[in-house]
């Protein structure tokens, strides 16, 4: 078993194929829902409003965007 530090939190921990820890993961996927759940209520906002409603970073939700995770339409 490989441990390693975690990229975000910088925390040890046993390495399976993430090279984030279980709960950088849940945060983050905690964060995406966030987003997505406000465009879909709120499908006709732009990139500036999503990120203050949300306190995600814009440059996060550029990160949903660019992975796929988030469609341009959604915006």
């Amino acid at each position: 078993m490989t441990y390693i530090n975690c990229k975000k939190c910088k925390r040890p921990f046993a390495m399976d194929s993430s090279l984030y820890c279980e709960s950088c993961i849940r945060e983050e996927n905690e964060t995406f829902e966030k987003v997505r759940d406000y465009l879909y209520d709120n499908p006709n906002c732009n990139i500036n409003q999503v990120s203050a409603d949300t306190k995600v970073p814009v440059g996060k939700i550029f990160d949903y965007i660019r992975s796929g995770r988030i469609g341009l339409n959604s915006m």
